[in-house]
């Protein structure tokens, strides 16, 4: 189980969205661990690059809010996960191109 602290302690900027507010994006990333408390599940944890972690969940989160910068990228990257007209590959690289556009806007904030 991870805390709070131990988000930082990896050396990486940590950021927060709701429960969901980036599952297309997180896509295919391991999370790290999650954190729980008296109610349960409170958020789990990834690191889509080196340099940042994301945190989702519903309480206890930590970091920088995320929200309104990964609202329109996460509408993209369902839009592309959805999309049947275009192959595997290119859904993959659409994918990937969406990720760093959405990486590089959090590392802008």
């Amino acid at each position: 189980m991870l805390t709070r602290k131990d988000l930082y302690n990896y050396g990486a900027r940590v950021f927060y969205v709701g429960y969901c507010d980036a599952q297309f994006l997180l896509n295919g990333f391991d999370k790290i661990g999650a954190n729980g408390g008296v109610y349960g599940w409170n958020w789990s944890a990834y690191r889509p690059a080196h340099d940042i972690i994301i945190n989702t969940g519903y309480r206890n989160m930590t970091g920088e809010d995320a929200r309104r910068v990964t609202r329109d990228y996460e509408k993209q990257a369902q839009e592309i996960f959805n999309n049947w007209d275009i192959s595997t590959a290119e859904k993959s690289k659409q994918l990937e191109q969406t990720r760093a556009a959405w990486l590089d806007a959090l590392r802008a904030m």
